[in-house]
């Protein structure tokens, strides 16, 4: 198309140059076959689309089980979470207790009516008895 532009700075294609302008259209069966392959594949594209968003919320589910650890039997001997979280506490105060040099008074009162935990740390002086 540039060999019919007219114009230095900026070319441009008159009407009447277009008119003059022989173009070529593959037969009729080809561009059939062309069109059926663009179906085709644009029909496949969608397919894919509609698996990836399918593959993509499966993942989302199985992501949220393993989170709650439901993808494994539970062993009815485990103990319940909230008891290891209570430990791991616990271990927790006792390491940084140990971290600051000091030691980790844990006092635990284990009555029928109520259960209170008080945890403090508090520095060791070595000569103070």
């Amino acid at each position: 198309l540039n060999k019919y532009a007219s114009g230095a700075a900026q070319p441009g294609l008159a009407v009447g140059r277009l008119e003059q302008i022989e173009i070529i259209y593959p037969p009729l069966k080809f561009q059939t076959q062309f069109a059926q392959i663009v179906e085709k594949t644009e029909a496949l594209k969608t397919q894919y689309q509609q698996s990836l968003q399918e593959l993509e919320n499966l993942y989302g589910s199985l992501s949220q089980k393993a989170f709650r650890g439901e993808l494994v039997a539970q062993d009815p001997n485990d103990e319940p979470a909230s008891v290891m979280l209570e430990r791991i506490k616990e271990e927790k105060v006792q390491i940084k207790a140990e971290e600051k040099g000091g030691k980790s008074k844990q006092y635990l009162i284990k009555e029928p009516s109520e259960k209170i935990a008080a945890e403090r740390s508090v520095p060791y002086d070595k000569n103070t008895k």
